[in-house]
């Protein structure tokens, strides 16, 4: 369905001139809402929407892979799932902190801020499971430390990076498990802002 809407809009900029340069220009494609939705501040929205984002790529990249196409979906892939990691870790943060998450854009900085609140929390950090997501993020981080090397072909030096690509389902399980620990971060601290709240009434 979305291919055929795709080819109609074409048809209709071919036969019309117009549909371009009409009453509504395509300088209008993009604007700002009259009223600021309430999520729209929240980074536990933007990370929401980014996690869907990966899983709808993915999907389509595992589609290919079955057909044995050559895609060439894997370096959007990757960005949106380290785009995707890197809000969650912030969602993490913002709500176990009364402070805005550290600004940048390293997945390692912002895990060791986690930890540290975590620990300042009285709550494991030794366990299995926050050793496992510690050694995921270490890998991704890594792989691209700057945030830029699945955006663009070369780094800010002009050095030209190394090829990437990935084991989907290795992909899909690092993020899964990655985002799940930041997701229920978020959860436990918006319970306990709740259990406060109540406290007061």
């Amino acid at each position: 369905m979305s291919k055929m809407r795709r080819n109609e809009l074409i048809t209709e900029m071919a036969k019309s001139f117009e549909v371009v340069t009409g009453s509504t220009p395509l300088t209008q494609f993009v604007y700002s809402s009259v009223e600021r939705q309430p999520y729209d501040g929240e980074w536990s929205h933007f990370a929401y929407s980014y996690d869907r984002a990966f899983k709808c790529l993915w999907d389509k990249c595992y589609e290919e892979t079955r057909l044995h196409r050559e895609g060439n979906l894997i370096f959007p892939l990757l960005f949106i799932c380290r785009q995707s990691v890197e809000l969650w870790l912030k969602t993490a943060l913002a709500a176990s902190t009364v402070d805005v998450p550290p600004l940048g854009h390293s997945l390692q900085r912002l895990w060791n801020v986690l930890i540290q609140q975590l620990e300042i929390e009285d709550l494991p950090t030794n366990d299995p499971f926050t050793t496992s997501v510690a050694t995921l993020l270490n890998t991704l981080d890594a792989h691209d430390d700057r945030g830029d090397r699945f955006r663009y072909p070369a780094s800010r030096d002009a050095i030209p990076y190394p090829s990437s690509n990935a084991n989907l389902d290795d992909l899909f399980r690092a993020h899964y498990l990655i985002t799940t620990y930041c997701e229920a971060v978020y959860s436990m601290a918006q319970e306990y802002e709740n259990y406060q709240s109540d406290a007061v009434k």
